[in-house]
């Protein structure tokens, strides 16, 4: 018959205690057979020993035919020792003695000798073996839920540290929009202590941007959330104070156990300053676009006048041109009959600059970059109809070795020194 435990226990290990070897090496035997692990010793002090050494399921003994240093005393030290460890006693004599140890040794069960068969033992060690192991896992899971708890406790004081530390406001509503908690930044931020916000509704400190109840927002929660979960809401909460801020908030639900809404963990961070910035921004915008549209008008207008301008220039030069042409070339060429050699020459000069009054020349060599000087430009003009530099030197009546170095500024002055480039060609080709 198979012992009524014998298969919820396997690799039972059982410590054999008792001093008559015939006794203890067939009672070993027996239990290996039954693949029960068995170590036997002889004392007390050796199962002390032994115990010390290796896990144990159970302990099988004779106290009355233990010698040591007083077997009961040491039983009860194992028994101190080793708490809910199964103690099977076997003894020769079925008295009161024998059931007073029992007791005292709070130990599984008694088996008075001789045995009547194995069964008479795998019965009550398995049973013991089986309270012991439920024992033994119970305390381990004891102490598992304990470790977790001390860590849920610890995490949920981290958690209450950082939303205490948060620089956001961190509330709790209920599906209602009811105040459940409130953070220290919220107090802080609304002037509320959280026993006051427990008695305030959502509603009565905050509403919408466009006006509408925040009652609205809760009537129908789930759809609610379904709406806003992945989305700030923008509202305006009013201070005690009067003050409002413009906050962004941020919600997350809690199902209770139907897996129903049951609360609304929010985060709400203060965005006042940042929409006051924005609308600075909006408004420096619009006024940046009025400017850029107001500059763009001015161009136009600017580009009518140049455009003015340019024909009153082509105007202006024209009528140069007449008056020279019409004026005063034919009052030069009168002159001419009254004057000699060196004076036809100064009027020739004259005369061409005169036609070439709207040509290029004089403003490409005027160029603030050249930087020629009035009599550079004279001798440059005289350079330009041909002249050599004996003849300009009696035209300005000055040595020729002035005007060479006149000749030698000019050149460094337009760049031309160290360079085969001719003087003249190169002037002529300005004037073009």
């Amino acid at each position: 018959m198979i012992p009524a435990h014998a298969e919820a226990v396997t690799a039972v290990q059982a410590l054999v205690v008792d001093d008559d070897p015939d006794f203890r090496d067939s009672l070993a035997a027996r239990l290996r057979k039954q693949d029960i692990a068995v170590d036997v010793v002889a004392s007390a002090q050796e199962a002390v020993v032994m115990l010390s050494q290796k896990d144990y399921d159970c302990l099988i003994a004779d106290i009355h035919r233990t010698p040591g240093t007083g077997g009961a005393a040491v039983f009860s030290e194992i028994r101190a020792r080793y708490g809910n460890l199964p103690l099977i006693l076997i003894t020769a004599y079925a008295d009161l003695d024998a059931a007073g140890q029992t007791v005292g040794l709070n130990a599984a069960e008694c088996i008075v000798k001789p045995l009547r068969g194995i069964e008479q033992l795998l019965e009550p060690l398995y049973k013991a073996v089986y309270c012991y192991r439920l024992r033994r896992e119970n305390e381990r899971l004891q102490r598992a839920v304990a470790e977790k708890n001390a860590e849920v406790s610890e995490a949920r004081r981290l958690c209450e540290n950082l939303v205490q530390m948060s620089g956001d406001m961190i509330f709790t509503i209920d599906r209602q929009g009811i105040f459940v908690r409130l953070n220290r930044r919220g107090e802080q931020l609304l002037g509320y202590t959280p026993e006051t916000m427990r008695e305030l509704s959502l509603e009565s400190v905050a509403r919408t941007l466009n006006g509408l109840s925040v009652r609205s927002l809760f009537q129908q929660p789930d759809d609610f959330f379904k709406r806003y979960s992945d989305t700030a809401i923008p509202l305006i909460f009013v201070c005690r104070c009067g003050m409002e801020r413009i906050v962004d908030v941020r919600l997350a639900p809690v199902f209770d156990a139907e897996g129903r809404i049951k609360f609304f963990q929010c985060i709400a961070r203060d965005c006042t300053e940042q929409k006051k910035l924005e609308q600075e921004l909006l408004l420096a915008e619009k006024k940046i676009v009025e400017q850029h549209k107001d500059l763009e008008r001015k161009n136009i207008a600017l580009r009518e006048i140049l455009g003015h301008i340019e024909d009153e220039k082509k105007r202006i030069q024209e009528n140069v041109a007449v008056n020279v042409d019409q004026l005063m070339l034919p009052a030069l060429e009168k002159l001419r009959l009254r004057l000699d050699k060196n004076e036809v020459r100064y009027l020739d000069i004259i005369q061409e600059n005169l036609r070439n009054l709207v040509s290029t020349f004089g403003r490409s060599v005027t160029q603030e970059r050249l930087r020629l000087s009035p009599r550079e430009l004279e001798i440059c003009d005289m350079i330009r109809k041909g002249l050599s530099s004996k003849e300009i030197a009696e035209m300005l009546n000055v040595s020729q070795k002035t005007v060479d170095r006149h000749r030698n500024n000019i050149r460094e002055k337009l760049g031309l020194v160290r360079q085969d480039t001719n003087l003249t060609a190169y002037l002529k080709q300005m004037a073009r």
